[in-house]
């Protein structure tokens, strides 16, 4: 299978006020060959619009994430736990409000992030993202499913950063970064 697709990205940032915002548009293009003759496959475009704000005088940065913006309704209904639901006494069924159904719906489309910085060398992070929460939860075991922390070290010309991810009950994802700027060498 061969696949055409590039990504447009578009940044702005202001160093006096501290705030930076991005829009991306991902996975644009088309499949050029295919598993089979008549199956044409769309790619998962995605755009995303960004927003990042650091305080000017404490040592915090707050950032906002909107994902999945050419789709409104993220929502999944899980056939093995659905939304409506049959009262044991009456026999009624309950379902969400409209605004219960649009707030959720909004959630979905949003990550949050925080960071303390409280130097060039050294920061703290905390991300919550809503849909995978909802996705991937366990009633009966909540846990911390759509929660991450990390942290970053700078060690001379370096940066180290490491951040968890917790994915599901039966797994979180582990990241390591070194990073660098070669002008500085």
């Amino acid at each position: 299978m061969l696949l055409l697709y590039y990504s447009l990205i578009s940044i702005y940032y202001n160093p006096e006020s501290k705030f930076s915002t991005s829009l991306i548009f991902r996975n644009i293009g088309r499949q050029l060959s295919y598993y089979t003759s008549s199956n044409s496959e769309k790619l998962p475009f995605e755009i995303i619009l960004a927003f990042s704000k650091q305080l000017q005088h404490a040592p915090f940065r707050f950032s906002i994430l909107f994902n999945h913006l050419e789709k409104w309704d993220l929502s999944y209904e899980d056939p093995l736990n659905p939304t409506s639901k049959t009262d044991p006494l009456t026999g009624e069924k309950t379902t969400k409000s409209e605004f219960s159904k649009f707030s959720d719906n909004l959630l979905r489309h949003t990550v949050f992030g925080v960071e303390f910085v409280p130097s060039k060398s050294f920061n703290l992070r905390l991300g919550y993202n809503y849909q995978r929460r909802q996705e991937m939860k366990i009633e009966s075991s909540l846990s911390t499913v759509g929660f991450s922390w990390g942290f970053g070290i700078r060690v001379s010309k370096f940066y180290l950063s490491y951040a968890r991810v917790i994915q599901h009950l039966a797994g979180s994802s582990n990241f390591f970064t070194i990073s660098t700027d070669l002008n500085s060498f």
